[in-house]
């Protein structure tokens, strides 16, 4: 059984195709870059909504800041790393 979060992650691949995808989620998540709550960060956030995760509610804050990592990221690819919070 395939789990809600890692589900999301696949609409993500779905949006952004396999080099974009590898670049601006799959090493960030890799690696954790960001800061605070693993799941905090955007390409988290995204996840667990498409996947929808009901046991992580996220704030208004996180969700908008969730879809606007995963737009700049379809945009832009690895440039989008330059938004990311160290």
């Amino acid at each position: 059984m395939t789990r809600p979060h890692e589900y999301g992650h696949t609409k993500q691949l779905d949006q952004l195709g396999i080099m974009k995808y590898t670049f601006c989620i799959g090493i960030p998540s890799l690696f954790d870059w960001g800061t605070g709550d693993y799941y905090s960060n955007p390409w988290e956030v995204t996840a667990d909504i498409y996947g929808e995760v009901q046991s992580r509610p996220h704030s208004e804050e996180f969700v908008a800041a969730g879809y606007e990592y995963l737009e700049k990221s379809k945009v832009f690819g690895p440039l989008v790393w330059s938004t990311i919070d160290w």
